[in-house]
C-alpha cells in the first residue's frame, strides 16, 4: 500500500486500512501490522476503472470509496461494528472478535469487479489452508472443515460444485466412523487431536442445504448420540471410542447442533436460510 493511501476504519481495539484501490492490506488488531508483499490482503474494486473519490460517513468511522469505469460506477463501504455486536449466529465466534464488514453497491450502469483474497495467518508465518485447487475442491493438500462455513453464512451456495467437491472432499479425508476432523496435522499440537463436533455439525448443514435431507438427519443424530446423561456434549469428540474429549460441556458444540437441525427443517420446507 502506498504511503498515504490507506484511511482507517475502527472498532475498539482494532484498525484496519483500507487503501484506494478497493483493497485491505493492513489489519492491526495486534501491535505488528501486514503488509500487502509480506501479509495478505483482500481487495475488491474496478479490473478496469479508479477510486473516485472515498470519505467517512459523517460523525462514524464508515469509509466509503466510490470507483468509476467507463460504463459505470459502483461504491465499496467498509466498516467494523462493536464487539458486542460479534456474536454469530451460528455461535462459532469468539465474543472478542472483530469482523471487517464490505458492502459493494452499483450505482451506475455496468462495472466489473474484482474480488481477491489471499488470507495469511501468524503474521504470514503460518501457511494458509483456504485455496482453490485444480479438482474443483476448497483447499489446499492441509484441507480444513472450517470451509463449511461459507454455505452457512451466505458466502457461497451449498450447491455451487466447488462446495459439492469440497463436501465430497472432506467426507473422503477428513471423516472417521461418521464425524469430521477440522484438520489432519500441521498444527504443532502434540499427540494430535478428536473430530470437532462443531464440524459434523456444519457438514449436516451443508448437505441439508444440497437437499441430502436423510444424509445430513443422520449426522444431527450422530452427533447428539454422543451426549452425557445429562445430554452435555464436549469440543471434540473420539470417533473410535465415543469419549468425549476438549472443553466440556462445550456451548458452541450445543448452538451448531441447533443451527444444522433448524438449517435442515428450512431446507425440507424450502424456506431460505
Amino acid at each position: 500500500m502506498a504511503a498515504g493511501s490507506g484511511m482507517v476504519t475502527t472498532s475498539i481495539g482494532i484498525a484496519v486500512f483500507p487503501d484506494d484501490g478497493g483493497s485491505v492490506t493492513e489489519w492491526c488488531a495486534t501491535p505488528m501490522p501486514l503488509d500487502a508483499d509480506r501479509g495478505g490482503f483482500f481487495r475488491v474494486g474496478p479490473t478496469d476503472g479508479q477510486c473516485a473519490s472515498r470519505r467517512y460517513i459523517d460523525g462514524t468511522a464508515v469509509l466509503e470509496t466510490e470507483f468509476a469505469a467507463a460504463r459505470g460506477s459502483a461504491r465499496v463501504t467498509d466498516f467494523m461494528h462493536s464487539p458486542r455486536l460479534a456474536h454469530s449466529r451460528l455461535g462459532v465466534d469468539d465474543p472478542h472478535c472483530h469482523r471487517l464488514l464490505r458492502r459493494v453497491e452499483g450505482l451506475s450502469g455496468e462495472i466489473e469487479l474484482e474480488l481477491a483474497f489471499r488470507p495469511t495467518f501468524d503474521f504470514a508465518r503460518a501457511p494458509a489452508r483456504l485455496a482453490p485447487t485444480p479438482d474443483g475442491a476448497l483447499g489446499t493438500p492441509g484441507l480444513d472443515a472450517s470451509v463449511l462455513l461459507m454455505p452457512l453464512v451466505g458466502f457461497l451456495p451449498a450447491t455451487d460444485e466447488r462446495m459439492r467437491s469440497t463436501v465430497e472432499r472432506i467426507r473422503e479425508r477428513l471423516t472417521a466412523h461418521g464425524l469430521v476432523y477440522r484438520y489432519h496435522g500441521g498444527d504443532g499440537i502434540v499427540g494430535g487431536e478428536a473430530t470437532f463436533a462443531m464440524c459434523t455439525c456444519w457438514l449436516a448443514g451443508n448437505l441439508a442445504l444440497q437437499g441430502r435431507f436423510d444424509e445430513a438427519a443422520g449426522l444431527i443424530e450422530r452427533v447428539a448420540s454422543f451426549a452425557s446423561d445429562l445430554g452435555l456434549l464436549s469440543e471434540q469428540i473420539d470417533p473410535a471410542s465415543g469419549e468425549l474429549l476438549g472443553n466440556y460441556p462445550q456451548g458452541f458444540t450445543h448452538l451448531a447442533l441447533i443451527q444444522s437441525a433448524l438449517t435442515l427443517g428450512r431446507a425440507q420446507r424450502g424456506v431460505a436460510t
